[in-house]
């Protein structure tokens, strides 16, 4: 609704404007009117009207003069003059302040209707517009805070430099104390409900960034590979901060989520923001080291929601190394050498896992390369990303299972970003060797990422270059978006991508090997299994939201799709 401020000064005139169109039904509000442009401004400052239309003469202030002024004011405000008199000078004047509509008294219904009609869909177009440029603008700069705290934590950064663009992107870090909580979160096994998975990792990752934020000096940083990193800066108090933090993190984990695996750990508190990236590398490659160890069963993992003095503590590992060093060197001396020997090795393997290359633990650089790169660049790809790796690290059998891991987990990521319908496929085209367990090697992880990268890269060539590709994806969102829709038809979908149903229907079965009620059937299922383990909410009202009425229909549907009862699998029986 657009609001309307009318100054004319014979209250006859007035009156009858108000009589002469349907406002409501154009879509238009009249909030106030005055006799002349000196009683019109002040009211005009307190309403900021959408459009004025006022007359030409007036006492006191006159039309050219009101329009004047507002235009210098709210320049974004319509203006319509009315004027009895048919001269250029008047028009001239007018379109020289800035004034859009120039009209002749007097104005029939039809000529104000028309007149208002168009303004409001100028005025529809230019709050479009200015929302879509917000929106733009909103992005750049998110980009702009997401680069910084990305720079921040990988790269080392003259301090004067930090706070010039902490302070340009209006960042408050320049504080006594900072500390890092770094939470991962990762689907237990890859396959086929992983895709589930992810949705409800996303689902958590944003509610507990929108509810973390709201923490004085708290900062957020969204990594690719499911690493969501909170930064603390805080001038006092922040043992107290962390404290509240660490609670409402794990107060997402009440509740089970026995396909996930959901790792957190806390930095000690330091006094430089140039120690950011130091601290974060080390968290980084501990919360690693641990999903790593619980991938290869070395930890056995089942899901207990953490308490507070589980969280995983980090810290510089400087003088735990020397001490290890240390010990290695006198060991031989100690009468229980050998079994010191193992828990020593055990220890230095571990501390292999500090100093991995970026390339390992972000999914987007291997992402980044199967959009763009081709397949003969994979060669001089590869032989990049491990240029960072040391000779000791490769000596390392549990670093380099770690990196065969983290690759598998990568090409896990782009798979279910973006090509849902070739999972299965996909999923053969990267399987690990079984040789990468017993005798892991960099000839053997070469060759892994040669063939594997090679497959994935051809796939998802394939299937962009299909005559159908852009269509099925535009169907396939369709679907996601409208699935809970109870009157979802095949007709709706088909109109979606303006094919017809029969001709629809044909051309997804050949690109996707499943049918159009098979597909979301699949997407009601998996926001079903979504919806029993994450709200409380009935039977009933989960099988409304995934778009069924019949919640018996739901129930008997469920289990044949997932070989157990609803009631069962909220129990955790699958």
């Amino acid at each position: 609704m657009f609001t309307v401020f009318i100054v004319e000064d014979e209250q006859l005139i007035r009156d009858g404007m108000l009589k002469l169109v349907e406002w409501q039904q154009l879509g238009f509000e009249v909030v106030g009117q005055a006799a002349d442009g000196e009683l019109a401004w002040p009211m005009i400052q307190e309403l900021q009207p959408d459009i004025v239309i006022t007359d030409i003469r007036m006492p006191f202030m006159d039309g050219l003069s009101l329009s004047r002024i507002i235009k210098q004011h709210y320049p974004k405000t319509k203006i319509i003059i009315l004027s009895g008199y048919d001269e250029f000078e008047y028009a001239q004047k007018a379109i020289n302040i800035g004034v859009e509509h120039y009209v002749l008294k007097p104005i029939t219904k039809a000529q104000l209707t028309d007149l208002l009609v168009r303004i409001r869909e100028e005025k529809v177009k230019m709050v479009e517009q200015e929302a879509s440029l917000a929106l733009l603008h909103q992005e750049a700069f998110n980009q702009k805070r997401r680069l910084f705290f990305e720079q921040l934590l990988i790269d080392s950064r003259e301090v004067l430099d930090l706070i010039e663009q902490a302070n340009h992107l209006k960042l408050d870090l320049l504080k006594d104390h900072y500390k890092l909580l770094l939470i991962m979160i990762q689907p237990k096994d890859p396959g086929f409900l992983a895709d589930f998975s992810w949705k409800i990792i996303e689902r958590i990752r944003g509610e507990m960034i929108e509810k973390l934020t709201t923490i004085p000096g708290l900062f957020e940083y969204k990594s690719s590979n499911e690493l969501t990193v909170f930064l603390l800066a805080a001038d006092e108090e922040i043992q107290e901060r962390a404290f509240e933090a660490e609670f409402k993190i794990l107060s997402f984990f009440e509740q089970e989520y026995d396909d996930l695996v959901f790792l957190i750990g806390t930095t000690n508190s330091f006094n430089r923001l140039s120690e950011v990236s130091e601290y974060y590398n080390i968290g980084r490659n501990r919360l690693l080291e641990q999903w790593w160890r619980i991938k290869t069963n070395q930890i056995n993992y089942s899901y207990n929601p953490p308490r507070i003095n589980s969280v995983l503590k980090i810290e510089k590992q400087g003088e735990i190394v020397r001490e290890l060093r240390a010990i290695e060197t006198h060991k031989e001396t100690f009468s229980h050498g050998k079994k010191l020997g193992e828990e020593l090795d055990h220890e230095l393997d571990f501390l292999s896992f500090e100093k991995i290359p970026v390339e390992w633990t972000d999914s987007k650089v291997l992402t980044d390369f199967i959009l763009d790169g081709r397949i003969e660049d994979i060669p001089s790809f590869i032989e990049r990303i491990l240029s960072d790796v040391s000779e000791t690290q490769w000596q390392s059998q549990a670093f380099v299972q770690y990196m065969f891991l983290s690759s598998y987990m990568a090409l896990q990521v782009f798979i279910q970003a973006l090509d849902r319908d070739l999972n299965k496929d996909l999923d053969q085209a990267i399987k690990l060797p079984v040789a990468f367990e017993q005798e892991p090697s960099k000839q053997l992880l070469e060759s892994y990422l040669e063939e594997a990268l090679g497959n994935v890269l051809v796939a998802h060539r394939q299937k962009t270059k299909s005559r159908y590709y852009n269509v099925i994806k535009e169907a396939s969102a369709y679907i996601y978006e409208h699935f809970g829709d109870v009157d979802l038809r095949l007709n709706d979908i088909a109109d979606s991508v303006n094919i017809s149903p029969a001709h629809f229907t044909t051309i997804f079965s050949q690109e996707t090997g499943k049918t159009v009620t098979e597909f979301i059937t699949e997407v009601r299922m998996g926001e079903a299994r979504i919806l029993l383990r994450t709200t409380n909410q009935t039977h009933y009202e989960i099988a409304l939201a995934v778009g069924y009425r019949d919640v018996s229909y739901f129930s008997r549907l469920f289990k044949r799709h997932h070989n157990v009862s609803p009631g069962k699998y909220r129990k955790g029986v699958i």
